[in-house]
């Protein structure tokens, strides 16, 4: 036997079951009325000991033109408004029994829930898994409206304001910092870690709840395009969507602290010893020069050379483009050595002379001493 013909089969079993209880409203009102609620047709003594209460088994199918209720708390003349089928009393519960036996076919059970039994217990409509025994599906009494909706386009809103459909896939609304939590717990060993994501009129930002609800990342309203852009081989971008290096920064940088570059001999390879009279050289024919930029927001004047000057000069760096700043500080380093060694040099000039000149003060006043001593 085929599913589909298992599940038709059951469908009609269903609508005859449905169908005797339909019947037993009209001969058995009397019985129904004298049961207490809440006891079962076992209380009576069974079918067969109350001969008003009928048990039909067919395996034709069966037809319930109006509504229909079910329950040890229907009354004998149920009224029935819209509602097609009324479940009514104090626990109520359906309970989908799928009795496959064949290994192929799938036999989970399952339950819709109306209200937890226990006392004190809540008041929700669930979706249990009822082979696990596990509500996967819950909703509380009193949610708001449109609290859960999934439109016809499958988008998910959550929290709409009543009449609103969710425009994208998963659609939050509330009037007050709509926020999604991230909660990591210790149910799996792991350190429990909450972060929450929301928005409002101040920022869009990210809390770490666990750590003092810092607000570790903060988005201004009317930030301006491409404020941070992150491209694909993982250069960052400032102020623009194609970044040239590992922090592209368009206009302005301002640091508060020191900037360090890596620059141990554990990390550098191919040494080559230049001599510092060429540098000097060098700096004599680099164009300096005062400017501005042509774009962004930095208006102000400049001093120094062009990139494409220096790198004609030095061969430094990997773009005629761009002038590394420690290329920057080793040419001013250089050229400060080689200024020191002509200034180490003149000064040992410097001394020749002073001797030579001091011999020659004392050669001639020893020849003055020496004429007036004659």
């Amino acid at each position: 036997m085929s599913k589909a013909f298992s599940a038709t089969r059951w469908t009609g079993r269903a609508a005859a079951v449905a169908f005797f209880l339909a019947a037993s409203f009209s001969s058995g009102a009397q019985a129904q009325a004298d049961r207490a609620p809440g006891t079962s047709d076992q209380d009576d003594g069974g079918a067969g000991s109350n001969p008003s209460l009928q048990t039909l088994i067919t395996d034709g199918n069966g037809t319930i033109r109006n509504s229909l209720c079910v329950g040890s708390d229907c009354a004998n003349a149920e009224t029935h408004g819209f509602d097609t089928i009324k479940i009514k009393e104090n626990n109520t519960y359906i309970l989908f029994d799928d009795t496959s036996s064949t290994a192929s076919f799938a036999s989970n059970d399952w339950a819709l829930i109306a209200n937890e039994a226990e006392n004190g217990g809540r008041n929700l409509f669930a979706i249990r898994d009822a082979t696990a025994n596990r509500n996967l599906f819950t909703v509380e009494a009193g949610a708001p409206d449109n609290a859960f909706l999934l439109d016809d386009n499958g988008n998910l809103g959550i929290g709409l304001p009543t009449g609103q459909s969710p425009l994208l896939e998963l659609h939050v609304a509330d009037g007050n910092t709509p926020t999604l939590r991230l909660d990591q717990t210790n149910q799996d060993g792991f350190t429990p870690q909450i972060f929450d994501i929301a928005v409002n009129e101040a920022n869009f930002f990210v809390r770490d709840v666990t750590n003092g609800s810092n607000l570790v990342f903060r988005i201004k309203p009317g930030a301006p395009e491409d404020s941070l852009f992150i491209e694909s081989d993982g250069n960052v971008g400032l102020g623009t969507d194609s970044p040239q290096a590992r922090l592209h920064v368009v206009g302005d940088a301002r640091i508060d602290g020191s900037i360090y570059q890596l620059s141990s001999r554990s990390v550098k390879t191919d040494f080559e010893t230049v001599e510092p009279d060429s540098i000097l050289d060098r700096l004599a024919g680099l164009d300096l020069g005062a400017w501005q930029y042509l774009e962004g927001s930095d208006r102000g004047r400049h001093f120094g050379p062009a990139a494409e000057d220096f790198h004609a000069a030095f061969g430094l760096g990997e773009s005629n483009q761009r002038i590394s700043l420690s290329d920057m500080a080793g040419i001013a380093l250089g050229a400060a050595q080689a200024l020191q060694q002509e200034i180490d040099q003149r000064d040992r000039e410097i001394e020749t002379l002073r001797a030579r000149l001091d011999r020659l003060e004392q050669a001639l006043l020893e020849n003055s001493t020496a004429h007036g001593e004659s």
